[in-house]
């Protein structure tokens, strides 16, 4: 095991039993840094007062994107489910529960826009594949997906 981590668990069985009070506070923190830091890689604007207020108590205040308080309590939802799924069950997680988390977090389509290199302009499309498929040789891919548009893209570039 590495030093550092074996340092850090260490650290961590020797403050074991900790308090009911301690751990739902750990627990509370580790839910706002866990949404906040993957919803902000993602583009969400809240800032991390807005994240806790809307987690902890429903709320938000200034302004907020409408969309990006949904993705923060879908997130939050799928944090809950992998945590339920690892404690409750004890099984590894599978293929199905990954998917069934996936889409509790897309909740509706969204484009992504980038830069390739050679300064060409790319779009790709998330779709929710819950409301349409089209067949594409053996996979079923969503309209305008990623691996949709990589299709198309491959088509129009015989590649």
């Amino acid at each position: 095991m590495d030093k550092k981590l074996q340092t850090a668990l260490d650290k961590w069985q020797a403050i074991q039993p900790i308090s009911p009070r301690d751990r739902e506070r750990l627990s509370r923190r580790f839910t706002v840094d866990f949404n906040y830091n993957s919803n902000h890689i993602e583009g969400n604007t809240l800032t991390y007062g807005q994240t806790e207020l809307l987690l902890l108590f429903g709320k938000v205040t200034g302004e907020a994107e409408f969309r990006d308080c949904e993705e923060m309590k879908a997130s939050n939802i799928g944090l809950k489910m992998m945590l339920s799924e690892a404690t409750e069950t004890k099984q590894p997680l599978t293929q199905n529960f990954i998917r069934t988390l996936h889409k509790t977090l897309l909740r509706e389509d969204y484009t992504v826009y980038r830069n390739l290199p050679g300064g060409v302009a790319h779009r790709y499309r998330h779709a929710d594949t819950r409301r349409r498929r089209h067949a594409v040789g053996l996979h079923l891919l969503p309209a305008g997906g990623l691996l949709h548009e990589i299709a198309s893209l491959r088509r129009h570039l015989r590649v």
